[in-house]
């Protein structure tokens, strides 16, 4: 490793820095897990995805924080559809 971050750590990145994050889950912390299915969605919105196409929140959202489901739908949206 060592080389220049990728296109999708920097789209990541910029994701998670967003000072919008912080107000997506009203009472919840960048660094709180469990965010629930209503979050998720809001995320998912945020971050460019169609809300009509929001995966099933399930086992693994829960264990992920709200920052780095941020992260995960930065990655998602520049997928093409």
């Amino acid at each position: 490793g060592g080389g220049p971050p990728s296109e999708i750590q920097q789209l990541q990145q910029r994701a998670v820095d967003d000072p919008q994050v912080d107000g997506l889950c009203p009472g919840k912390q960048r660094q709180s897990s469990d965010v629930g299915a209503e979050c998720w969605a809001a995320i998912w919105a945020h971050g460019g995805c169609k809300a009509s196409n929001v995966p099933r929140y399930e086992e693994w959202h829960r264990a992920q924080t709200l920052e780095i489901l941020v992260a995960d739908v930065a990655q998602w949206a520049h997928l093409p559809d």
